[in-house]
Formats: structure tokens, sequence, C-alpha cells
């Protein structure tokens, strides 16, 4: 090395240093901070990754919790309706026997039972009618319908007949303002595994449902081998202080977990959700090898080339730092393109947790009262299928429902028993349409129904139906209550849903003109 030249002042020059050190040093000055800032990126991205699948497991839990809510208050509409039927209230048990065990054909019920007040069995559609019932074995928890009047649902329980394990749900039956029967129904835990697997679960997930003892009633995986058992304590803990939440926990089987669970209101059930955490694990690793390699091949580009990126992937994490706070308060996220793969991956999740929590918000658009889609969630929808029956040439029907004679049950009985009405027509609406079909309370005693794929002729069966069932008699009302349908069929009737809704409507108040209980058609 040059010994350093002294200056004209007399005093010593630095140390001159070759430029390869200069280069050197000025790479890994340069690839410092970008070492830094992948760091971030890299927790950040876990951090929002974690977060993302956190709200898919409890958005997955919240969605079998709804789909099993649904179909428990399909079921007990279709009780209250069996309770009110003719032959039971004639005493006639033989022909009410033959109309329950046609009733099986509907939904997930596997059996219908009648029990007295003192827990006899008065008729069981596992048996003929006139065979010996057990006098025993009714579950202590459908006691709560006679003590209370209201539906119940059991937790799991040996069925006295079948020995086998059930969950029962029961509903009362009135006479002269007392509940003389209870008439329940019993489900088999592979019933509710099978509403489970529709979830669509990623693969190596699991769901399961638990009752309000801590038991096993159904799982996703494995369903017979695991019904009846406990719970995992980290599980059955966090069940009793809280109605959802996410935590980490293991399988019964001893796998590790990130577990969601959200609990019905209908019943004391909840639906837990668990994605493996190798999930996250997975993730992470990648993120980490890119940025690994990433790193590497900008160490061996140079100066100019770290200094560019260091530079660029600072300005593409000051770019995020806005959507991120935006998402914070559930803002709406447009994430900008920086051109940086990992940066762009955490905007696109940005975009997605944006876009999971406005669908979130989106599904709690219902009806407080009765548990049907409000207008909002009901326009939305009806739209969007609007929209693709306009594509694909599907043929779409829009009802208008109008209860006759609701005004006087206020007047007469007040609004608390109005509400109850209400109540009842919305459980008799849900238990008359498919799954496929959508109804909605746009306010007072106007109901909505958009019926999927449906000619006109099957409109007007349904809307016969819909009118034959709120019409039938509500318990504690004197006042009749009726029901008035008009019908607008898509695209003839229109194409978009306000031209759909006026011409119901004009339907509607062509039926009331013509006498009321009764349908009637546009056009």
């Amino acid at each position: 090395m040059a010994e350093a030249r002294p200056r004209p002042d007399g005093a010593p020059a630095p140390r001159a240093r070759s430029l390869r050190t200069l280069l050197a040093a000025l790479v890994a000055a340069c690839m410092l901070p970008a070492v830094l800032a992948t760091g971030v990126l890299l927790f950040e991205d876990y951090r929002l990754q974690r977060d993302r699948l956190y709200r898919e497991e409890l958005l997955l839990a919240q969605g079998a919790v709804a789909e099993i809510d649904r179909e428990l208050a399909r079921i007990d509409a279709t009780l209250q309706a069996l309770s009110t039927s003719h032959e039971l209230a004639a005493g006639d048990l033989a022909a009410f026997h033959e109309r329950a065990s046609r009733a099986l054909a509907i939904g997930l019920v596997d059996n219908y039972v009648l029990v007295d007040r003192r827990g006899r069995q008065l008729l069981n559609t596992l048996r003929p009618y006139g065979e010996a019932l057990p006098e025993h074995g009714t579950p202590a928890a459908l006691a709560r319908v006679f003590e209370g009047g209201e539906s119940v649902v059991t937790g799991l329980f040996v069925g006295a007949l079948s020995k086998e394990p059930v969950i029962g749900l029961a509903v009362p039956v009135w006479r002269d303002g007392r509940v003389v029967y209870s008439l329940g129904v019993g489900l088999a835990p592979r019933r509710v595994a099978g509403l489970l697997r529709r979830q669509a679960l990623p693969e190596g997930w699991i769901a399961v449902v638990v009752d309000g003892s801590g038991s096993i009633v159904a799982r996703s995986l494995d369903n017979q081998r695991f019904v009846g058992e406990k719970v995992v304590p980290q599980l059955a803990e966090a069940l009793a202080t809280r109605r959802e939440g996410v935590f980490d926990s293991a399988t019964r089987e001893g796998f590790e977990v990130i577990t969601a669970f959200s609990r019905s209101m209908v019943s004391d059930w909840t639906v837990a959700v668990g994605a493996p955490h190798s999930v996250l694990v997975s993730k992470l690793y990648r993120a980490v090898s890119i940025a690994a390699v990433g790193v590497a091949c900008a160490m061996g580009l140079g100066m100019l080339l770290a200094l560019y990126w260091a530079r660029r992937l600072n300005s593409s994490m000051r770019r995020l730092i806005g959507p991120a706070l935006a998402l914070g308060r559930g803002e709406p996220v447009a994430a900008p393109r920086t051109g940086l793969k990992e940066a762009d991956a955490v905007g696109e999740v940005l975009e997605q947790a944006s876009n999971m929590l406005a669908h979130a918000q989106h599904l709690a658009h219902t009806d407080a009262l009765t548990g049907l889609s409000n207008r909002l969630l009901f326009e939305a929808l009806a739209h969007r299928q609007l929209a693709d029956d306009l594509r694909h040439g599907h043929r779409r029907v829009l009802l208008a429902l109008d209860l006759d004679g609701f005004k006087a049950v206020n007047d007469h009985h007040g609004h608390a028993v109005g509400d109850q009405v209400l109540k009842m027509a919305a459980q008799r609406i849900s238990a008359s349409l498919r799954s496929a079909d959508v109804a909605a309370r746009l306010g007072g005693d106007e109901f909505v129904v958009l019926l999927s794929d449906t000619s006109p002729d099957g409109a007007v069966v349904v809307a016969e139906k819909l009118v034959r069932m709120l019409s039938e008699p509500y318990p504690g009302v004197r006042q009749p209550v009726s029901a008035s349908v008009g019908i607008a069929v898509a695209p003839s009737g229109g194409v978009t849903l306000a031209d759909l809704l006026r011409r119901a409507d004009e339907a509607l108040y062509e039926a009331k003109r013509a006498g009321k209980r009764r349908w009637a058609a546009h056009g």
C-alpha cells in the first residue's frame, strides 16, 4: 500500500483506501437497511397472514353456526306447524303418527316423538303406532318445554329406542293455555357432521360442534370415533368464558392447531374450527426463503443496485403504512402496487383482510326481530343474482307478501304479541322455501321472497303454499290473520330489482283488492 503523502500545510494526509474497500463498505452499508426492512416486512407479513387466518377461521365458524341455526330454525318452524295440526288437536295420534312419518322425507330429522308431562313417549316414528314405547329415558333438558313453554335444543344423549347418540329439539304443544305435550325430533350426529362438511374446509382443517356440557356433537373428520367425547381442556376453558375467540390448542389426536370458535345464538352449541399451525409456519419459511434469496442476489449486484433496491424497499414499506392504518380503522383498503413481490403480497393481504372484514359486516345485515335478511342485504343479494340470471338466461321470481289483519293484532293484543306473530310468520316462510331461495323482511308486516330458477307455475305453487301456511291460526291470537302474495317473474316482469319490486307490489295490491288471502301475478 502506498504511503500517505504529506499535505502542503504539513498536516498528515488521510489514509488512502482502495475503491474495492469503499465499494464493499458502501454495499454493506446499503444492504443493512434492506436487510432490516426485509425483516420488518417479514414480520408484518407473518402478522397479517396470522390475522387473516384468524379472520378466515372465525368466519368459517360463524358461517357453520349460521347454517346450523338456520337448519334448527327450519326444524323448529316445522315442529311449530305440526304442533298446531288438526290431527294432534283432535287427539288422533294414529293419524298424527302417519303425518309425522311423511314429514321425515324433508330435512335432517331422523324421527318425531311426542312426550307427555311425565316423560312418557306417546308415539315415536321409529316404531309403528301402537307398539310399546319407553316410559323413561327422556332427556331432563326437555322438561324445560313444559316449565317455560318454549323451544328447547338438547345436548348429546343416548336415544331410549335407538340406543345411539342423538340430539333433540322440541316445542310445546298447547291446549287451553297449558303445555300438554312436548313434540320433538331426533337428529343423528352424522347429519350435523354433514353440515360441517358442507362448509368446504381447506385440506387438513377440522370443524367440531360442541354442546353446552363440552361433549362433541359432531366432527368433520372421524365423526363416529369422537362423538360423545369431551373436548380438549384448552377449548373447554375458552368456551366457559367467551362466546367467540381464537387461540392455540391441540386436537384430540394431538396435532397443534390454531382454533377459532363461535357460539350459537339459538342454542348452547358452539362450532370450533382448527387450522394446522403448519399453515403459518410454512408460509413464514417460504417468505424467509424468498427474502434470503433476494438479499443474496442483491449482495452480488453491487453498490448501485443495492442502493436502488434498498431505497425502493423503504419506499414500498412507507406506502403500505397508509393502507395498514386504514385497515385498522375499518376503512376500505386499496394497497398500491410497488413492483416488489413481498411488498405486493402484503398489499394483497391487506386488501383481502379488508374484503373479509366488509364481508363479515355484510353478513350481519339481518332483521333483528325475525332473523331474516334485512332490506340492505336482500337488495345486495338480489342485484347480484339478477345480474347472474341475465348472463346465464335463468328465470327468477319475486314474491311480495303482506299479512292481512295484522294491524288488528297490534290494536287488540299489543305490539309484543304482534312481534310474536311476525316471528312465527317468518318461521313459516322459511319452512316453505328451499335453501337457495332468499327471504327478507322489508319492514312492518311486509316480506319479500326471491325464488331461484323457478317457472311461473312453480311460483304459483309456492305462493299458494305461503298463503296457506301464513293463514293458519297463530297461537294466542283471536283476530284472523292471513296473507296476500304478489308475483313478478324476471325477465318478463323486468330485469331490475326496482322493476320486479314495483310489479310484485302492484300484483300484491291487486290480490288485496280481490278480497285478500290469495295471490295475484303481474300481467
